[in-house]
């Protein structure tokens, strides 16, 4: 499994204020299958598939 943040952060806006707001994309995939798991966590914290994350 290969897990990591993405590099460059992408803008997320809400619908309702119109404010942009930088958010890291957390992303594992399972390598031999392809699978894709993709998540944008309010904060950059310890995910539970990414336990060393600093």
């Amino acid at each position: 499994m290969f897990v990591d943040y993405s590099g460059t952060r992408m803008s997320v806006i809400d619908p309702t204020t119109g404010t942009a707001r930088p958010a890291e994309i957390f992303i594992a995939v399972m390598g031999a299958s392809n699978m894709t798991y993709v998540d944008r966590p309010v904060v950059r914290r310890e995910h539970p598939v990414h336990p060393h994350t600093k």
